[in-house]
């Protein structure tokens, strides 16, 4: 029962480290799919 307070945090921590990366990943997504429209455009 002692290790469950230490628990708590840590998943929080790391609940909070996932939606950081979450954001990252989806403005990384965003920036290389603006990139490939524009590789696209000057194509055509």
């Amino acid at each position: 029962m002692s290790q469950l307070p230490e628990a708590n945090p840590a998943n929080s921590e790391f609940t909070h480290v996932s939606m950081g990366t979450s954001t990252k990943l989806a403005t990384v997504m965003r920036t290389n799919g603006e990139f490939l429209s524009t590789v696209l455009a000057d194509n055509h």
